[in-house]
């Protein structure tokens, strides 16, 4: 009983932090779905370097402009995480952990995922049910658990990671031959509708190219990333000094696992596969525990939570006031100045990570790099050169230029100069240019 009525108020809780704050939905997880509800293939017919699963599967929730149904879903999965460790909480630790472990996860993964819809939201589910279910007996588990690793690396490549744990504690092989099957019927699909170069291209190679050259931080709280780095070495240390690593083990290597998402970009919604293992680890570790041992680890984690509660209900009031990607003024005022001027009809490029203005307007983009990503200009040295071949066969007429330009277009001066010679200033504000042929 006790269980259930902390579970549901857990839920509870969250609930009312995620639909209290803002829930933004960045351009990749509604402007490709939505591209993709058009009959457009990821890769083939438009750029990108993050798994198709998640297009697919949001393709018809982009029906309803507001982004409703992403949302819900997103609040579902988010709801399913939790109960997946609030099971993991009661199996492997005890009913302190359970409740403290619930309060610091819901706090923790609040924090951490910014109340974003981004991919490792999603992935977390994959990485709670397969450890879940590498505990579990039953017929064909580990064919399971193959196809389980295959499906979140359909959301990002990098989420292949998970078969070392899997492998070093299943101590069979059948999970990766289940997950190159699975792969194998990906490479099939993308062949027969003539996407495999694209997909190995952009989807392999390019991410191999991304993080060998780019690297970047946008974690500014690092005194919480030094607290609770600090609480897992002692939690290490207390456990190894009670011969307690080997059953703690398989949380240590999940929870490593999940480093492979901030390789290339220390953000900290790439954190978010790591807080249900951190928060595993640290009840596990209460409750194998005994003596001074015990309470110096209960005190200082009791400080932590104390400390991360404060951060989380900063978070809150700083979330609440955040606009939603799509709901930008900017975006407002470029679609009502292509309406009031007649030129929604016309053939559009916009010069900016504005899918949204695509979105809206109901007008498929006049190029396969309709969002331009960091390094793309490097890997692709003719991605310029293919934009403007494509802007002149499609006839565009309208280009909206995102003011101030943004980092990922600021560098592409040849196309900027193809604009300016070939197009006349329509609209000058202080957000955006209007240019028109």
């Amino acid at each position: 009983m006790l269980y259930a009525i902390f579970g549901g108020f857990f839920l509870l809780l969250q609930l009312f932090l995620l639909v209290n704050t803002r829930i933004n939905i960045f351009p990749e997880l509604f402007f490709f779905p939505w591209l993709v509800s058009k009959g457009l293939m990821p890769y083939r017919d438009f750029f990108d370097h993050h798994g198709f699963l998640l297009y697919y599967i949001f393709a018809p929730l982009t029906s309803n402009i507001s982004l409703i149904f992403i949302k819900l879903f997103f609040i579902f999965f988010q709801s399913i995480n939790l109960i997946l460790l609030l099971f993991l909480l009661k199996k492997y630790s005890n009913k302190f952990g359970f409740i403290l472990g619930g309060l610091t996860y819901v706090a923790l993964n609040f924090f951490i995922a910014d109340n974003n819809v981004w991919y490792e939201v999603f992935i977390t589910f994959f990485y709670l049910l397969i450890f879940i279910t590498i505990f579990t007996n039953f017929k064909y588990k580990n064919w399971i658990l193959g196809i389980l690793i295959a499906l979140s690396s359909f959301i990002k490549p990098t989420a292949a990671v998970l078969l070392i744990p899997v492998l070093y504690i299943g101590q069979s092989l059948v999970p990766l031959i289940s997950f190159f099957s699975s792969w194998s019927v990906v490479v099939f699909i993308f062949w027969i509708n003539r996407g495999l170069l694209q997909l190995i291209s952009d989807l392999f190679l390019f991410n191999a190219f991304y993080s060998g050259n780019y690297h970047d931080s946008y974690f500014s709280n690092t005194e919480m990333l030094k607290r609770t780095v600090l609480i897992l070495f002692i939690c290490v240390v207390f456990n190894g000094i009670r011969k307690k690593s080997k059953q703690v083990l398989p949380t240590v290597l999940f929870l490593v696992s999940g480093v492979v998402f901030i390789f290339y970009q220390f953000a900290k919604f790439h954190f978010v596969p790591m807080v249900p293992f951190i928060v595993l680890l640290i009840m596990q570790s209460i409750k194998h525990m005994r003596g001074v041992l015990k309470t110096t680890l209960i005190v200082l984690v009791l400080f932590y939570v104390v400390y991360l509660g404060r951060q989380t209900k900063f978070q809150y009031y700083y979330l609440k006031k955040q606009p939603e990607w799509i709901r930008s003024s900017i975006t407002d005022k470029i679609i009502s100045h292509l309406k009031n001027n007649n030129l929604i009809d016309k053939n559009l490029y916009v010069f900016g990570n504005r899918g949204e203005v695509y979105y809206f307007l109901d007008k498929i983009p006049p190029t396969n790099y309709p969002l331009i990503f960091l390094m793309m200009d490097k890997y692709i040295p003719d991605l310029q050169t293919k934009i403007i071949e494509d802007l002149r066969h499609t006839n565009v007429k309208v280009i909206v230029l995102q003011k101030p330009i943004d980092r990922q277009h600021e560098e592409l001066f040849k196309l900027k100069e193809y604009i300016y010679k070939n197009y006349r200033l329509s609209k000058k504000e202080k957000d955006f240019e209007i240019y028109v042929q």
